[in-house]
């Protein structure tokens, strides 16, 4: 599950996703691709993680906070990935990923 904000940071994520799923698809994964906007990623996660065993965030920091928020109230236990496509990216930078 990869759940993308295409206006996170400088819309970077836009541009790059034929990149990051075929790396995603080169590893062996099935990718679906949830894009925010009409949705948020919270209620995207919320209503689609029980389908999937991975969901991986390619936004900024409100898209990942989203994420985990809609995560948690799901009750769904899977793990989640990050590729920080933000301005600041202030969770990427504290993990130091």
């Amino acid at each position: 599950m990869l759940v993308v904000n295409p206006f996170s940071g400088r819309g970077i994520s836009k541009y790059t996703m034929g990149t990051v799923i075929s790396q995603f698809c080169g590893g062996g994964c099935v990718v679906t691709v949830y894009y925010a906007g009409e949705k948020t990623p919270e209620q995207i996660v919320y209503e689609y993680a029980k389908y999937h065993e991975l969901v991986v965030c390619v936004g900024g920091d409100g898209t990942f906070s989203g994420i985990v928020a809609g995560l948690l109230r799901s009750g769904v236990s899977i793990p989640i990935g990050y590729i920080p496509a933000g301005t600041a990216n202030d969770i990427a930078t504290t993990l130091s990923l």
